[in-house]
């Protein structure tokens, strides 16, 4: 699914105590990027690097989050080749790109490939 710029949906994989299958990896897209929906400060993702050099998935700062007058910088983060990474959770306020919650990714390679978790809510008995 495509968001409303052309950013090409991560999906959410729930994790719940009675387990899940593992999803599929989405390729990156370094023309149209990505962006990760329903984000309330309990979303993973996992980068996995396929390339022979280090690559790097920026988390989009939030354009309307100022501190002290000073505008949010995005997060880099840093895959090193052939490995796979988590990271997360992201804060919702200082991520947010939309009304939901949802974040975006730019990937600086297309032999990244990407996924994200959320841990299913625990419950009172």
């Amino acid at each position: 699914m495509a968001y409303p710029d052309g950013r090409v949906e991560i999906p959410v994989t729930e994790v719940t105590r009675a387990g899940v299958e593992v999803p599929a990896y989405v390729a990156a897209d370094t023309s149209n990027q990505h962006y990760v929906d329903e984000n309330a400060g309990d979303v993973e993702i996992e980068v996995f690097n396929n390339d022979a050099a280090p690559q790097t998935i920026t988390v989009v700062a939030n354009p309307n989050v100022f501190n002290d007058g000073l505008t949010l910088l995005d997060l880099e983060l840093t895959i090193p080749a052939g490995e796979v990474w988590r990271f997360g959770p992201f804060r919702p306020n200082t991520f947010r790109q939309d009304p939901g919650g949802g974040f975006y990714l730019n990937a600086s390679d297309t032999d990244l490939n990407i996924r994200a978790f959320k841990r299913e809510q625990a419950r009172n008995a």
